[in-house]
């Protein structure tokens, strides 16, 4: 099967309150903590991201726990794909998460001090900083990501978050941020031949433009693909065909500027492709959901 994309173009201070633990006990577990990082970083490729802080919100559990959710950011995390103001908007508008998936860290649980001095849960979510810069250039998107927030933090610690939560005015953070232990981001240049396959042609339809790409998650079988195309000689889109296949992605910029076809390993789904033409750097961002029946 194959299917016919249409392209669309796109024209404060840090809070560092003192933990609850005691100084000296901190310091141990954060001594034996790192040693561990360091361990596992070696053996899994992984790499250690200290967030900067973004903003707080104050909620609760179904039990009434006061729990705090430090919205932050590194550039360490991959970044989302790319997506037209009318399409989050009905995804926003449609409480349909599945449509635009943020990559996001969450961290362990940390006791912070409120203003009364009572200890209370603190959870640090980290997404890429591009994701904080337009939160407030998009209306609601700041919204949907707390919303994304607490599913991701019900999802790992078996909570039940209150909705109705108050934002935090005059912090960023609640307490310090804590490092967390995060996949390196893997950009695979040119393709590796395990996971596609170009197909050389006896008709000459243009040179193979620069593209790399990168799946989400980085291992094992992934949720999406993201091709980053860079068209350099082209000013639209007006003349680029993009057909995608189950396992196939063909790309022409008539009648001969670019073209390329790649055979992927995975099985993806058509119809869900989606494409944006980046006018300003030239770049095509083509992201592909992985069939997980495929």
């Amino acid at each position: 099967m194959r299917y016919h994309r249409q392209l669309s173009a796109m024209d404060g201070s840090d809070n560092n309150d003192a933990s609850v633990t005691p100084p000296a006990i901190k310091q141990m577990v954060e001594e034996i903590t790192n040693e561990k990082i360091k361990a596992r970083q070696s053996h899994n490729q992984m790499s250690l991201v200290i967030p900067k802080p973004g903003f707080c919100v104050k909620t609760d559990t179904e039990s009434g726990e006061k729990v705090f959710l430090n919205i932050c950011h590194a550039d360490e995390i991959p970044a989302p794909p790319s997506i037209s103001d009318e399409e989050l908007a009905l995804v926003i508008a449609n409480e349909d998460n599945s449509r635009f998936r943020i990559p996001m860290s969450v961290g362990e649980p940390h006791m912070e001090p409120d203003h009364a001095g009572v200890p209370c849960k603190a959870i640090d979510a980290a997404v890429n900083s591009s994701v904080l810069d337009i939160l407030n250039e998009r209306e609601g998107m700041r919204e949907f990501v707390v919303e994304l927030v607490m599913c991701q933090v019900e999802a790992k610690y078996q909570l039940v978050l209150n909705r109705e939560y108050k934002l935090l005015k005059r912090r960023k953070s609640m307490g310090t941020l804590q490092a967390q232990l995060c996949r390196s981001r893997r950009v695979i240049q040119d393709i590796s031949k395990k996971q596609i396959t170009t197909h050389e042609t006896d008709i000459w339809r243009g040179p193979q433009p620069e593209y790399k790409m990168h799946q989400e998650p980085e291992y094992g079988t992934p949720d999406y693909l993201v091709f980053e195309f860079q068209l350099t000689k082209l000013k639209s889109t007006k003349t680029v065909s993009l057909d995608v296949g189950d396992n196939r992605i063909v790309l022409h910029a008539r009648p001969d500027v670019y073209y390329v076809d790649i055979e992927l390993k995975w099985i993806i789904s058509p119809r869900q492709t989606t494409a944006q033409f980046n006018r300003r750097t030239h770049v095509l961002t083509v992201v592909c959901v992985v069939d997980s029946n495929g």
